[in-house]
């Protein structure tokens, strides 16, 4: 149940968050209005730059299915796209995004990147996949998708918005471990919203930069200080909380949580 309600509140998040594009066109070698739209209001340069030699690229069933819809984004004024083999140049990703970060660049991946930041789309991060195995055995991952506008264009978007809200999680009230919900916390993570650990009681006011909050299936309830804390960053700063928990299962009536809700709500 835990697991289905942060399925929904990943939904909610991205309604409130402009940290993601909804990509509902059928056309596979066009791109949506929503990217459209996008490209058409950018103000500032991208680059993307995707690490291999493009005439091997266009050999490539899949890497030339990549380059035709990159080829559209690469006609708008604010968009560059290039093509540079590591194996030709393997100084492009330290030229490009530093050598903090360079390290977990590989042949076939992408950059893209603004005067603000940068963002990775991994090889495999243009295609949506899934496991199926063989004699019921033997893994094995099949391609079922192309997403490279959704990858590229909420890349662009990540690499242009002038503030990155942050998603903070709950750590303090005896929480779920986050283990359990790895996958759904990578999806959110792939969408843009920047995830930060909090522990409410080492608190006295919700950090400046915070988006939203999340409990993970609490099993201690909200001090009175954690309350009010909530209290005025929901009622005051536009705060958004959300949680999955059943007291019964815990084992703990969660008063003030409870309170909190019933009385903004």
């Amino acid at each position: 149940v835990a697991v289905v309600v942060v399925f929904v509140v990943v939904n909610i998040i991205l309604e409130q968050l402009p940290m993601s594009l909804d990509f509902t066109a059928n056309e596979q070698f066009s791109i949506t209005k929503e990217t459209e739209e996008l490209l058409d209001n950018l103000n500032e340069d991208v680059e993307i730059i995707a690490l291999y030699d493009r005439v091997k690229g266009e050999a490539d069933t899949q890497k030339a299915e990549i380059i035709r819809i990159l080829d559209i984004y690469d006609r708008y004024d604010h968009v560059d796209v290039s093509y540079v083999s590591l194996d030709v140049n393997p100084n492009i990703v330290n030229d490009s995004v530093g050598a903090a970060t360079a390290g977990v660049y590989s042949e076939g991946d992408y950059i893209v990147k603004s005067a603000k930041r940068n963002k990775r789309i991994a090889a495999n991060g243009m295609f949506e996949t899934e496991v199926g195995y063989v004699a019921n055995i033997l893994p094995m991952t099949y391609t079922i998708g192309n997403k490279t506008e959704q990858s590229v264009s909420t890349a662009i978007k990540y690499v242009t918005l002038d503030i990155i809200p942050n998603l903070y999680i709950s750590t303090g009230l005896q929480e779920n471990s986050k283990d359990d919900y790895g996958k759904i916390l990578e999806d959110i993570d792939n969408m843009n919203i920047s995830m930060k650990d909090i522990d409410l009681s080492k608190h006295t006011k919700m950090p400046e930069d915070a988006g939203a909050l999340v409990f993970l299936s609490p099993k201690r309830d909200l001090s009175q200080t954690e309350y009010d804390m909530l209290r005025q960053w929901m009622e005051f700063d536009g705060g958004m909380i959300f949680i999955a928990f059943d007291s019964a299962m815990t084992g703990t009536e969660m008063t003030r949580f409870n309170l909190l809700l019933s009385e903004l709500y």
